[in-house]
This record gives structure tokens, sequence and C-alpha cells, in this order.
């Protein structure tokens, strides 16, 4: 972390990262106390973390998730469990995969980079433990997580 204080120091505007297996809360906390602009998992496939370097790079800033801690003895539902370990960004791509929306469609709609539309989606397949869209999709409905219809009211009426 004193390297990437000394980089920050001598050249403010250069994008940092850092190349790490540790997504622990404490790692990512270190990280941002010492100026990286992200952190790249190196349990990612290779073309995930490609993207990312990009993302970085346009000045984008990118931390993954910490790693799940374990709940102890606490029972969760399957949709606590779930909503809980998405991001709000991850939840909003999930209801605009229930739409059927294109990676191109959600980006326009989120406003965001297509490349970061599929970080959301590698971050949410590997919580929600599926492969593809369609059982994410499916997971989340045996979930019980809410519908996009009851989901775009409540956009509606935040103001969103």
């Amino acid at each position: 972390m004193g390297a990437i204080r000394e980089l920050r120091r001598r050249w403010p505007d250069l994008p940092v990262a850092i190349l790490s297996g540790d997504a622990s809360s404490q790692a990512i906390q270190a990280a941002i106390e010492a100026g990286a602009c992200g952190i790249v998992s190196q349990r990612l496939p290779a073309p995930v973390c490609l993207a990312t370097l990009r993302l970085l790079l346009a000045g984008e800033r990118h931390f993954p998730e910490p790693e799940y801690e374990d709940r102890g003895s606490a029972r969760y539902s399957a949709a606590e469990t779930i909503v809980g370990s998405l991001t709000p960004r991850e939840f909003e791509t999930l209801m605009h995969l229930s739409q059927g929306r294109s990676n191109k469609e959600i980006a326009r709609e989120m406003g965001i980079e297509i490349v970061t539309v599929t970080l959301h989606l590698t971050n949410l397949y590997r919580k929600l433990g599926v492969s593809s869209r369609a059982r994410a999709i499916r997971c989340a409905v045996e979930a019980g997580l809410p519908t996009h219809d009851r989901w775009a009211a409540a956009k509606i009426q935040s103001g969103h």
C-alpha cells in the first residue's frame, strides 16, 4: 500500500490498480485509503480481468464486493440472501435481465458502459451461483424477488 501512496503522490493522475486474490473488506478498504482506483480479482476469467483493466484505464473505479462473510447460524431465506448480497446496480441489472434486455440495452438504460454491465453480470452470476442469464432470472423468480412490473412501479414512485 505504501507503493501505491507514493505513486499517487508523484503522479496523482496515474490510475493505480491492484491485482489480488484477496477481496476481503479490509483489503478493499486499505486499497481505497491508499488511493488505488480499483482491485482486479485474480479469480476472474481472463476476459473479465481485461475488461476490468480497460474500465480502470478509462477513468472508472472498480472494487469487487467483499468476499461473502460467514453469517454464523442465522437462517436466511433465499430471497434475503440474494438481495443482501447484490449491490443496487447488480439488482438493477438483474431487473433489466428479467425484461430480456441485451447488454447494450442495459448499458444505455443504466447510463453505463457495456464493460460495466459485463462486470455487474459476472458478479451477479457468481453471487447467485449461476452461469447464464436465464438461470439468473430463474433463480431470482424462485427466490421470490419482485417482478419487473413491481420494480418499475417502485422506480416511478421514487422519481428515478
